[in-house]
């Protein structure tokens, strides 16, 4: 039922307990494009961005959430529970990849990946729904 109601939202569910760079490497083969979305139930900004997210039915790419690996479990649970939000977003994010690239310096951040490729520099920070469509032209195909 959550993947049928995830597939509603254009939004992609890690497979695993975890996200690692197996997993990053097989939702890089996507043909559609798909944006990362690193939050922390500790920064209220992280929140807004999904909420802006799941409520932006225009845009042109898949959501993928996955949180901040060092969050508090028991904060994460009791904010994705108040919103109604699939517990895939309780998946954490142990990609060294993204954390390579600086997924940790700020929440949220976001990376666009298709076709085997990571389509943008990792973006820390929240950005407005106007922001991201910029930003999303910019970078994907």
């Amino acid at each position: 039922m959550i993947f049928s109601f995830l597939l509603l939202l254009g939004l992609t569910a890690p497979a695993s307990a975890k996200f690692d760079d197996a997993e990053l490497q097989k939702r890089m083969k996507s043909e559609e494009p798909i944006l990362i979305y690193t939050w922390s139930p500790h920064m209220v900004l992280s929140q807004k961005g999904i909420s802006e997210l799941l409520a932006n039915k225009d845009r042109p790419f898949k959501v993928l959430v996955v949180m901040d690996a060092s969050a508090s479990e028991k904060l994460a649970k009791e904010i994705v529970k108040k919103n109604g939000w699939p517990a895939s977003f309780l998946e954490k994010n142990e990609s060294g990849t993204l954390l390579g690239r600086g997924a940790r310096i700020h929440y949220p951040s976001y990376q666009f990946v298709s076709r085997g490729a990571l389509l943008s520099p990792l973006i820390p920070g929240y950005r407005t729904p106007a922001e991201l469509k910029q930003i999303s032209a910019r970078y994907l195909p």
